[in-house]
């Protein structure tokens, strides 16, 4: 899974860091200061040593989501140069466009307009060359589409056909990095959904997660994803989405869905983006989207 691969060079170096660091579950550090904590931490990781620029890339887009959830501009604006300097190196296309998608996440949680329209025609470009039946590219739709309402209607159609691409994967081959794939997909297409004011897209993917996957409640597909595919990021993304559709019974599922993942032995990674979410939905500084 790509979430695994890209992550696994830096947990070593993270994990001697993560131990000078008081972290959220104590009551003492406010939520905002644990994910700053975080966030900074995995950024001199990142920029430890000479990395391919794809694996430094994937790594920084982390932090860069957390600083900008928390609005810790300093620190966003170092990540988003170094985005900046190595994102032309990235590549295949797919891997390029889903990178700027977490750029683009950024920009619009930091309100900045001018990168927000710049970095989506930019994506646009990308995704003309990039190959629909890879994962990533459905990814990187996923993250253009919740951004903007007139994107939406104009690519709609992309989310649909990357989760039948993803599906029909999972089917022939029911693998664990199988099953992530396919449920980041609709992880990815519910947001979108959700933040555009799509209801009926959003109850389909959501709908989807059972009838795809096999597993008949979200608790129950998410238990069966490897710990290091970022499970708390994920269920955090789909709470918040439930959130602003006012979707309650999904919303106290997943509630209680990510105080569980939170106790399994996933990276410190996905505890910062997860917090990261849930600081969003507790002060309400992102919410739906206008843009």
């Amino acid at each position: 899974m790509y979430f695994r691969n890209f992550f696994l060079i830096f947990v070593t170096i993270f994990t001697l860091i993560k131990s000078t660091i008081v972290y959220a579950t104590n009551v003492e550090i406010p939520m905002k200061e644990a994910i700053k904590q975080r966030a900074q931490a995995l950024f001199d990781s990142a920029m430890q040593g000479d990395k391919p620029a794809v694996d430094r890339i994937y790594t920084l887009s982390m932090p860069l989501i957390a600083s900008a959830a928390i609005q810790y501009s300093d620190l966003n604006q170092a990540i988003s140069t170094q985005m900046d300097a190595g994102i032309d190196a990235v590549k295949p296309a797919s891997m390029q466009a889903w990178m700027m998608g977490r750029m683009l996440l950024a920009a619009n949680l930091m309100n900045d307009k001018s990168r927000v329209d710049s970095l989506k025609e930019q994506i646009l470009a990308v995704l003309e060359v990039a190959d629909l039946e890879d994962v990533k590219t459905g990814w990187a739709y996923g993250y253009l589409l919740t951004i903007d309402k007139t994107l939406y209607q104009a690519y709609r159609e992309k989310l649909f056909v990357s989760v039948n691409n993803v599906a029909a994967t999972y089917s022939n081959d029911k693998t664990a990095d199988n099953l992530s794939s396919l449920l980041w997909t609709l992880t990815m297409n519910m947001d979108a959904a959700a933040s555009t004011s799509h209801q009926d897209d959003y109850k389909q993917f959501l709908r989807q997660i059972s009838s795809l996957t096999g597993y008949a409640t979200i608790t129950d597909s998410v238990a069966a994803m490897p710990d290091g595919d970022f499970p708390a990021w994920l269920v955090s993304i789909n709470l918040r989405a439930a959130t602003m559709m006012d979707d309650t019974q999904t919303q106290n599922e997943l509630q209680t869905l990510l105080t569980e993942t939170f106790k399994r032995p996933i990276v410190d990674a996905d505890k910062m983006l997860a917090q990261a979410n849930q600081f969003l939905i507790n002060t309400d500084l992102h919410g739906k989207n206008d843009l």
